[in-house]
C-alpha cells in the first residue's frame, strides 16, 4: 500500500479452470479502478506454481477445485510456494467450515462464484491486501 487509501495490485494471477470464470475475473480487474497492470490466468495448480516462480504476484485470485488439486490442498500450496501472497478464495459453492479453513491455511478472504458484484470483489481484494500487509507488519515487529 502507498498513500492513505491507496491499494498496491500491479499484478494478480486468477487460478480458474472454467475459462468464462477466469476471463470475466481478468475482465473486471482490468476495468476496477485498482492499478492493476498484469492479470494472468492458469488453469492447474501445477502452472500457478511454476507462474508464481517466475512473477511477483500481488494477489491470487484461486478457484479451490482444480484438474490436479481440490481444496484444502490447494490453498497449502500456493502459501507454501508463496506464503507473502495475498489469496482471495473464489469457488462455486458456499461452505461456512470450508470457508473458515481456508482462512485457517492462509487466505485472506473466500468469494462465491456469481454471488458477489465487481464492487464486492475491488473491496475484498483491497481488505485482503491490507490484511496480508498487517500480517507482515505483525512479523517483522515480532522480529
Amino acid at each position: 500500500m502507498g498513500k492513505a487509501g491507496e491499494t498496491h495490485v500491479s499484478a494478480v494471477l486468477v487460478v480458474e479452470d472454467d475459462h468464462v470464470s477466469g476471463y470475466l475475473l481478468k475482465a473486471l480487474l482490468e476495468r476496477s479502478p485498482l492499478p492493476v497492470s498484469t492479470v494472468e490466468i492458469v488453469e492447474r495448480l501445477d502452472e500457478a506454481i511454476g507462474a508464481l516462480a517466475k512473477t511477483a504476484y500481488d494477489l491470487a485470485l484461486l478457484d479451490l477445485n482444480l484438474p490436479d488439486s481440490r481444496g484444502a490442498d490447494t490453498v497449502t500450496a500456493v502459501v507454501n510456494t508463496c506464503p507473502d501472497l495475498a489469496i482471495v478464495v473464489v469457488t462455486g459453492e458456499y461452505d461456512e467450515d470450508q470457508a473458515v479453513n481456508m482462512l485457517a491455511l492462509g487466505a485472506q478472504d473466500y468469494l462465491v462464484k456469481g454471488q458477489y458484484s465487481t464492487n464486492a470483489l475491488i473491496r475484498t481484494i483491497r481488505y485482503a491486501l491490507a490484511r496480508k500487509q498487517a500480517e507482515w507488519a505483525a512479523r517483522a515487529a515480532c522480529r
